[in-house]
C-alpha cells in the first residue's frame, strides 16, 4: 500500500521494511523471535514455491517458444557477464568486509561470487514486468526468458557445484582451535552426564533402570 503511491517496487518496500524489522530485532524476546523467524521462513518456502510454478508455467507457454537463438547466446553470455560484474562489486567492497567481522580472503572471495544464487526476488520482479502491458511484449518476454534462465543456470551448475567448490577452497575444514572446543565440550558433557547418572543410581525410583544401557545410549547421542 505504501508503494503504490510512491510508483515504487513493491519487492523492494519489503525488503526495506525487513531491514527496519531486524535492526530492532533486539526489542523482541527470545521465544517472540524465534516465532517469528520460524514463521518468516514457512512463509518464504511457500512463496517461493508459488512464485517457482508459476514462473515456470509462463516462460514455457509465452517465452520459451518465441525465444530465438541469439536469445540463448544472450542468455550465456549474460551468465558470464553476471559473475564478473559481481567480482568487481566484491572486489570494490573488499576492504569494507576486511575491516569487519568476515574478514574476507581470496578463497571466500571466490565463494562469494560463485555461490550467489538468483532466485524469488528476480522472478517476482520479471513477473511484474511480464504482466506490465504498457510494455512491449516482446521486451516482456525477452525479459521474462532472460531471468528465468539465469536462475535455472544459477540452481543447475553454481547450485550443483558449490558443494566441490567447498571443498576445493577448504571452506569445509574446521580451525583446530574449533576441533579443541568440541572435544572439550563434548569431554564435559560426558563426564556431567556420568556425575549426575552416578546421582540417579542412588535413588530409590532407579532401582529398576538398566544403568549400562543408559550409559551406553548416552554415549552414542553424544
Amino acid at each position: 500500500s505504501v508503494s503504490t503511491p510512491m510508483q515504487s517496487s513493491g519487492v523492494l518496500t519489503l525488503a526495506v521494511m525487513g531491514i527496519h524489522i531486524s535492526s530492532n530485532r533486539n526489542l523482541m524476546t527470545k521465544e517472540l523471535s524465534e516465532m517469528n523467524e520460524n514463521f518468516w521462513e514457512l512463509v518464504v518456502f511457500i512463496a517461493n514455491a508459488v512464485i517457482f510454478a508459476l514462473v515456470g508455467l509462463i516462460i514455457a507457454e509465452t517465452a520459451i517458444p518465441k525465444a530465438e537463438g541469439s536469445d540463448y547466446g544472450m542468455l550465456i553470455a549474460l551468465y558470464i557477464l553476471i559473475h564478473i560484474f559481481r567480482a568487481i562489486m566484491i572486489g570494490m567492497l573488499s576492504p569494507v568486509f576486511r575491516s569487519g567481522y568476515y574478514q574476507l580472503n581470496m578463497r571466500r572471495y571466490i565463494m562469494l561470487v560463485y555461490g550467489a544464487l538468483r532466485g524469488g526476488v528476480s522472478l517476482t520482479l520479471a513477473l511484474v514486468v511480464s504482466q506490465n502491458d504498457k510494455m512491449p511484449e516482446e521486451v516482456r518476454n525477452k525479459t521474462l526468458f532472460l531471468v528465468g534462465g539465469i536462475v535455472i543456470l544459477s540452481i543447475a551448475v553454481n547450485g550443483s557445484s558449490a558443494k566441490y567448490i567447498v571443498q576445493a577452497l577448504g571452506l569445509d575444514l574446521k580451525p583446530p582451535y574449533r576441533n579443541y572446543q568440541y572435544r572439550h565440550g563434548q569431554k564435559l558433557v560426558e563426564s556431567t552426564t556420568d556425575e549426575r547418572i552416578r546421582e540417579l543410581r542412588g535413588r530409590a525410583t532407579g532401582r529398576h533402570v538398566n544403568w549400562p544401557l543408559l550409559r551406553v545410549l548416552t554415549r552414542k547421542a553424544l
